[in-house]
């Protein structure tokens, strides 16, 4: 394999907010999220809460079919009155749970790490089941584990139990969000799952011990699954915005697109020219562009990269691939779209757990009283006209936790043999 080694992008933790945002807009000093009258936590709680509502009223365009519900209006109200007999995380449960009920993935909240700190133990959602994809390292054995239980309670149990936390714009995308939400043992106590706020702990099948899910460690070095010698390309470099390379017994040009924004170190327009160099070698006769992991950005930024595939007689002779998944959001699902109607990509992979046409244009801010960040979408994008559902790609594929864990990867294997 020949690799084009480029410095990663030096990410700032407010890009990686933005990242799922599409197009963010700032708007940090709204005038509705006033100070709360007294310093008390239930006061400072009570003040964010009322702000949150009013901003989702005043900002989401789809606010008048939820916020005037008889439902949110008494959640709402009804979290607002309990915050004095709630802890921290029983309210941010709470708040995620109002917010939620717009159904939009970039309509959310997140609480800091102050509020709400997450451990190092990292669960992933699979057709065959719940895997653990990064633990701390002294736990290494248990990497690539299935889940079995959390704190002795069947996962269907610890799943209902968070459901509402989580957007449902597909069928697919609640049970994916949801199992993001284990690493954080807060919001399960908050839901009763766990008997600390601070710590749950896991069985996994082949694991001979419980797997401590703990924010004590946050700090941890940690162990991630895959981590196989001959595991596929695409499992690699995944912390860098986009990078290419050559896949010699594929006759593959692979471009893995993490982020839809520049790298600073490595701008796009660079990776153009070197996909040019690589596409006009005659060592290549396809290309497969990678969003599976791309949690999306500003959409535009590809657009030198695109230009180049356009213009490669590769490309218009049906020799363009781009893999898809459940993490593949906002401009990457948008860039998706684009390539497959511009450039007659064929999808392949497994469907997005966003809608194809969904709510963006993400305005955010942080909670003046409690730090809280929320983030509201400002319009209704239509990408993909008489879609109500998924981006479905052309060609699905099985996406096993068992695969993963060993380093395979479908789209390889199914380029492999055809």
């Amino acid at each position: 394999m020949h690799f084009l080694h480029r410095p990663a992008a030096l990410l700032t933790l407010t890009l990686l907010a933005l990242s799922l945002a599409g197009c963010p807009l700032e708007d940090g000093n709204l005038p509705d999220c006033r100070r709360a009258s007294s310093e008390s936590r239930d006061a400072r709680w009570q003040t964010d809460i009322r702000c949150t509502v009013e901003q989702l009223k005043g900002r989401h365009p789809n606010a008048s079919t939820i916020t005037e519900t008889p439902a949110f209006r008494d959640a709402a109200s009804q979290l607002e009155r309990d915050v004095p007999q709630l802890s921290t995380e029983e309210i941010i449960a709470g708040l995620k749970s109002l917010v939620a009920r717009f159904n939009d993935v970039h309509t959310a909240i997140s609480a800091p790490p102050f509020l709400l700190p997450a451990s190092p133990v990292r669960f992933e959602a699979f057709d065959d089941g719940v895997f653990a994809v990064q633990v701390p390292k002294e736990a290494a054995a248990a990497a690539g584990k299935e889940l079995l239980t959390i704190n002795g309670l069947a996962l269907a149990d610890v799943f209902d139990a968070l459901a509402d936390l989580e957007p449902d714009e597909t069928p697919a995308m609640r049970p994916y969000r949801t199992a993001t939400l284990l690493s954080k043992p807060g919001l399960l106590w908050a839901r009763g799952l766990a008997g600390e706020a601070g710590r749950s702990l896991a069985t996994l099948d082949g694991y001979s011990e419980s797997l401590s899910i703990d924010v004590a460690n946050a700090g941890a070095e940690v162990a991630n699954a895959p981590d196989t010698a001959d595991m596929a390309v695409s499992f690699t470099d995944r912390d860098r915005n986009y990078w290419a390379t050559t896949v010699p017994e594929l006759r593959l040009l692979y471009i893995q697109y993490n982020l839809c924004f520049q790298d600073l170190a490595y701008p796009v327009q660079n990776l153009a020219a070197d996909v040019r160099a690589l596409l006009e070698s005659g060592d290549v006769d396809r290309v497969l562009v990678d969003l599976r992991y791309n949690p999306g950005g500003i959409s535009s930024v590809m657009r030198s990269l695109k230009n180049v595939l356009a213009a490669s007689p590769v490309v218009s002779n049906g020799g363009l691939y781009v893999a898809i998944g459940p993490a593949t959001y906002s401009a990457a699902l948008t860039n998706a779209i684009e390539l497959r109607d511009e450039l007659d990509a064929v999808l392949i992979g497994n469907p997005t757990t966003e809608r194809a046409n969904h709510y963006g244009d993400v305005l955010f801010f942080t909670l003046q009283n409690t730090g809280v960040q929320l983030r509201v979408s400002s319009t209704f994008l239509e990408l993909d006209p008489g879609n109500d559902g998924a981006l479905e790609p052309d060609i699905t594929l099985p996406r096993l936790g068992t695969d993963f864990v060993n380093g395979i990867d479908p789209v390889f294997e199914w380029l492999r043999v055809n």
